[in-house]
């Protein structure tokens, strides 16, 4: 005779690290990859997804992909890129690198290596384009719905990077005068740099903050500039609290300060600022008003939305365009929709990637070493009797 007990009581094999939800037009839709093949991390350009595996393979997910050179069809929105085809035939590498992170502007998908080097592929119909970056970069910026890769290597120097469809990833130049305020930024000590769509933000070690770009909807709380040409704007919040996040939208900004508040400025007409407003933008720094009691970890922005996910509870809120069929709650001044982490009995994720037009919610292994990763897969497969995951298992015979 035999008998298992189970302390825990959750039913069902949990596989939540190869299991992730997309929401495309407010159409939540759950994608498994195939061969049990584990996320690593997730990462968005304007209008795909890119999952990162274990095995330092990658996945292409999207509504428009093509199938071609160095594309595998895996379904109808799923396939698989030939990454060791492209860095040995394309960029003519006689090794196949590890992939430490990987990231998304608008076109372009960007893979950090583990020697922090770069490799930045994007696609055009059925003709790929990849640049390999050796320069071992202090810093880099970028957003999934920007059209700008902004970088600082461990010379003080700034890159620009853009894709077009003519000339494929090309390096931008930047202008002297520039190139002196960035090296006056750089002595302060940059501590955050991030972009949104036709700007980009930079914090400084004395809290501050500094924008360039055109303000359009007046992103930039008024700061009009030349390209990189960074431009102090002083906020309220400046001496009252150190700035932790910034993300930024198309045409918004939110901040997300020590002390749990968060601020926002910019366009506001799905009232991702927070603000209930007839006002198209939020012309200074507003604080989004929260829900007492309720601890904010991470703040996110597609493009004319914003997303919180919480300490104290596993939630993600959303506000803006994208998720409106979620169940609605009150938050502030507006509503929020809502979507649970514990998505279903067996399904439960942590972590939110944002795209210019999508989001994806998946499970990824926070701090988790590859020893301990390893330990918890075989701890997962001895333990499971008869389709229930168990803490403890007692055979009697």
């Amino acid at each position: 005779m035999s008998q298992n007990a189970s302390l825990s009581g959750s039913s069902g094999i949990v596989n939540t690290d190869n299991t992730f939800i997309r929401c495309y037009t407010s159409k939540w839709q759950q994608t498994t990859l195939p061969n049990n093949k584990k996320i690593r991390s997730i990462t968005c350009t304007a209008s795909e997804t890119i999952i990162l595996t274990e095995s330092n393979e990658l996945f292409l997910f999207g509504d428009s992909l093509y199938y071609g050179e160095y594309l595998k069809k895996i379904t109808d929105k799923l396939c698989q890129f030939n990454f060791i085809g492209f860095v040995n035939n394309y960029l003519k590498m006689d090794y196949v690198p590890k992939i430490k992170e990987i990231f998304g502007t608008f076109k372009i998908i960007i893979l950090q290596l583990e020697n922090n080097e770069f490799i930045l592929f994007a696609f055009n119909g059925n003709k790929s384009h990849g640049l390999y970056i050796k320069d071992n970069l202090k810093m880099f910026a970028t957003c999934p719905l920007s059209s700008r890769f902004i970088a600082i290597n461990k010379s003080n120097e700034i890159k620009s990077l853009q894709f077009d469809y003519v000339n494929g990833i090309k390096e931008k130049t930047v202008s002297k005068s520039a190139t002196k305020i960035i090296a006056k930024l750089i002595k302060k000590g940059i501590k955050i740099l991030t972009c949104g769509g036709d700007f980009s933000v930079i914090v400084t070690g004395d809290n501050k903050m500094h924008f360039e770009g055109p303000n359009t909807f007046n992103s930039q709380s008024g700061i009009k500039t030349k390209e990189f040409e960074y431009t102090y704007l002083k906020t309220s919040f400046e001496a009252t609290s150190e700035i932790e996040q910034v993300k930024c939208g198309y045409y918004h900004t939110v901040v997300l300060l020590n002390n749990g508040k968060v601020f926002a400025v910019g366009y506001n007409v799905l009232k991702q600022c927070g603000q209930n407003s007839m006002n198209m933008n939020v012309v200074t720094f507003t604080e989004f008003k929260l829900p007492i009691g309720l601890q904010i970890k991470e703040i996110g922005c597609n493009s004319r939305g914003t997303y919180f996910t919480t300490t104290n509870t596993d939630k993600v809120y959303f506000f803006g365009e994208v998720v409106e069929k979620l169940q609605q709650e009150e938050f502030g001044d507006v509503s929020a929709h809502c979507l649970n982490l514990q998505y279903s009995a067996n399904l439960k994720f942590n972590t939110v990637a944002a795209g210019g037009w999508h989001y994806v919610v998946y499970y990824k292994n926070l701090g988790e070493s590859k020893s301990l990763i390893y330990f918890k897969n075989n701890l997962q497969r001895l333990t499971t009797i008869n389709n229930f995951f168990v803490d403890i298992y007692f055979n009697v015979k």
